[in-house]
């Protein structure tokens, strides 16, 4: 997903820091899988809150418009 999809307005900026193993492990999964760091931290967020229950239909919803 393109973030020039996703309106500015509906975009929030989340800075974290991981350690080096983790980066790599990061790296290599992104480049398994065909996305970006961002796209990859945005599926797996929505598969975990999507199994804790934690996430409306909206919010699927939304993600699934800002892919096509």
């Amino acid at each position: 997903m393109d973030k020039k999809q996703i309106p500015r307005s509906k975009r929030i900026y989340k800075g974290f820091y991981i350690q080096d193993g983790l980066n790599s492990a990061l790296k290599k999964a992104c480049k398994k899988m065909g996305m970006s760091h961002s796209e990859f931290i945005r599926y797996c967020l929505m598969r975990i809150l999507s199994e804790l229950s934690l996430i409306s239909e909206e919010v699927h919803r939304d993600e699934r418009n800002n892919q096509n």
